[in-house]
């Protein structure tokens, strides 16, 4: 039951960032033809001041779409299929505060009527998880939680 659930939540984050790196591209080139239509503008203060905010739109999209990118070579490390018996990247944890996917830190979803969170691996979360085993504790802002399970 927990590989179902592992392989669906990997389908969610392959989704999401797909869905990220499609809306990274459309800005992107939406930002390159405005700065290229800006040079085709008439010339003066007000178009060179369009032309540098233009130029940034491409910089900020080409930069988005970079993280996105990295996000992707993330998702090829998450081997959905292989089982886990310590918290790592790819694991999905079960524990007393909430089940995680450690993977990518797109966010929550639901399967079967239960709450599952994915999340980055430089996330306070994952680092007080990395390396625990089931039945092991750990401690976020003070508070103890146990590891239910691993997969």
């Amino acid at each position: 039951m927990l590989k179902k659930i592992k392989t669906i939540l990997y389908q969610f984050v392959s989704d999401q960032i797909e869905s990220k790196i499609n809306l990274a591209h459309q800005v992107f080139d939406e930002a390159n033809e405005s700065v290229v239509s800006e040079t085709k503008s008439s010339a003066g203060d007000k178009h060179e001041t369009s032309r540098a905010m233009s130029q940034l739109e491409v910089e900020k999209a080409g930069k988005y779409l970079v993280e996105t990118q990295k996000m992707k070579s993330i998702l090829g490390l998450l081997e959905p299929e292989k089982e886990k018996t310590v918290c790592s990247l790819g694991a999905l944890v079960e524990t007393t505060q909430g089940n995680f996917y450690l993977s990518i830190a797109i966010g929550k979803t639901e399967i079967e009527n239960k709450a599952y969170f994915c999340v980055g691996m430089n996330s306070p979360l994952a680092q007080a998880l990395i390396n625990l085993k089931k039945g092991e504790s750990y401690v976020i802002a003070g508070k103890k939680f146990d590891i239910l399970s691993v997969q």
